[in-house]
């Protein structure tokens, strides 16, 4: 499932994935997730902390939506492959 506000990367995301009935795209703003409490098993956010404007905020709807048995994750990969990935990663 896909999260944005941003309406082309909308499109060209649901083009991407027009054959594979699995993946789902919402628009909705990232501080108010349009998701029940523990309504997803896992949830990673990528690259997108550092962009907004409350990074608390998204953190803690990640954690409110995800199932007590699920994990979260919150990644900022680098620059190049070389250069390897930072990151947080959460079981909740």
């Amino acid at each position: 499932m896909g999260l944005t506000q941003v309406n082309a990367l909308l499109r060209w995301a649901r083009l991407e994935s027009e054959y594979n009935s699995m993946v789902q795209f919402i628009t909705a703003d990232i501080h108010e997730w349009p998701f029940g409490s523990g309504y997803l098993h896992a949830c990673k956010v990528d690259r997108t902390l550092q962009h907004v404007e409350g990074p608390t905020l998204v953190l803690r709807e990640m954690f409110r939506t995800v199932s007590p048995w699920g994990v979260a994750a919150a990644v900022k990969y680098a620059r190049t492959l070389l250069a390897g990935c930072t990151g947080l990663y959460f079981e909740a």
